[in-house]
C-alpha cells in the first residue's frame, strides 16, 4: 500500500532494490535475535524483506503519514509481529539501540524540502552527514549497513561523509538504467585488534 505523500519505493525503484539487498543477509540458524533498522522506511518495504529474512525490524521515518503506511503494509505482510514503527528524526526515536543490519535509502537531492511530506523523502540538507555521523553507536561489533544511492543524487557527497566516519566501503549492489546507476553500498567499520 502507498499513498501519494509517501515515497513510491516500486515506481521510484529504490525501495525494492534495497529491499531485495537486505533479504540476502539472512540471519543464520540459531540467531533468531538478529535486528534490523529500516531508516527512512517510506512504506515499510525494506523492513518487510528483512522480516521475512527473519530480522525483528524497527521502521523509522519523519513523515507521520510513512509511519502509518508502513504500520498497515506491516499488517498486510503478516509481519506486523516481527516489526515496530517509530516516527522521528533519523536515530532520535531510538536512544542507545544498537542494529545488527541497517537500511538507508538517504533523500538524493541537497537543499530544503518543500513544505509537502513527500519532499523530505527527495530533498535534504545535512541528513546524509548526520546520518553516516550517528551510525556507528547504532550498529551491533559485526553489524552493518545497506545504503541505496543513484547518480542523480549525490553520491560523492555521501561517499566522504562515510569515509569520515571511519566506514569501509564496497558496493553490494548496483544497477545501471541507462538515465541513473542505482548502488547499494555495504558499510563497515574495521575489525579492532583484540588488546
Amino acid at each position: 500500500m502507498v499513498i501519494p505523500t509517501v515515497f513510491n519505493p516500486v515506481v521510484f525503484r529504490a525501495g525494492v532494490m534495497l529491499g531485495r539487498a537486505a533479504a540476502r543477509i539472512i540471519p543464520a540458524a540459531g540467531e533468531p535475535d538478529k535486528t534490523m533498522l529500516d531508516m527512512g522506511c517510506g512504506t515499510g518495504i525494506v523492513g518487510a524483506y528483512a522480516a521475512r529474512s527473519g530480522f525483528r525490524v524497527t521502521s523509522v521515518d519523519i513523515n507521520p503519514d510513512a509511519t502509518k503506511v508502513a504500520k498497515a503494509n506491516a499488517l498486510l505482510n503478516d509481519q506486523a509481529d516481527r516489526i515496530t514503527v517509530l516516527e522521528g528524526d533519523l536515530f532520535a526515536p531510538l536512544a542507545s539501540q544498537k542494529f545488527d543490519l541497517v537500511c538507508f535509502g538517504p533523500p538524493y537531492f541537497k537543499g530544503p524540502p518543500k513544505d509537502d511530506p513527500l519532499s523530505k523523502a527527495f530533498w535534504s540538507e545535512g541528513v546524509i552527514a548526520r546520518f553516516c555521523r550517528a551510525l556507528p553507536d547504532h550498529l551491533t561489533p559485526n553489524g552493518l549497513a545497506l545504503i541505496h544511492m543513484s547518480t542523480d543524487g549525490d553520491d560523492e557527497g555521501f561517499l566522504d561523509s562515510a569515509r569520515d566516519a571511519g566506514f569501509d566501503i564496497s558496493v553490494f549492489a548496483r544497477k545501471n538504467y541507462l538515465n541513473e546507476i542505482m548502488s547499494v553500498y555495504e558499510l563497515r567499520l574495521p575489525r579492532r585488534a583484540a588488546a
